[in-house]
């Protein structure tokens, strides 16, 4: 990982496809923290087959992006089968799940960062 300041502030960072640490946050449920800025986070999950994250909310817009796999996506109340190719965004402090039809991987852009994913990394 290079973090790259310019007049000694944070300028850029880039991460090593090798460097990032993957963690099982949930059972069946792993992420890599891929980047990060000031206000923006990249992170990439694996979910397992029948794989779930309980509904949660949370101050952070979260945009997704689905790579490969199949995945129930509920969002306030309603679902959705989503499909490789398919993204996604949910508003800050929207009630919202998901379960992996089959094993998925998924790259999300969290705003403002997860601090919470960033302590516990």
């Amino acid at each position: 990982m290079y973090r790259i300041t310019k007049d000694r502030r944070f300028y850029m960072m880039i991460v090593r496809v090798n460097e990032a640490e993957k963690k099982e946050m949930l059972e069946g449920v792993f992420r890599e923290n891929l980047a990060w800025g000031e206000k923006n986070h990249l992170v990439k999950f694996t979910i397992l087959k029948n794989s779930e994250i309980p509904q949660h909310s949370h101050q952070n817009e979260q945009t997704g992006y689905l790579l490969r796999g199949r995945l129930l996506l509920a969002v306030d109340g309603r679902e959705y089968i989503m499909t490789p190719g398919d993204s996604w965004s949910i508003p800050s402090n929207t009630s919202h799940g998901a379960k992996a039809l089959e094993e998925v991987e998924i790259i999300e852009a969290f705003s403002p960062p997860r601090e919470d994913y960033l302590k516990s990394r």
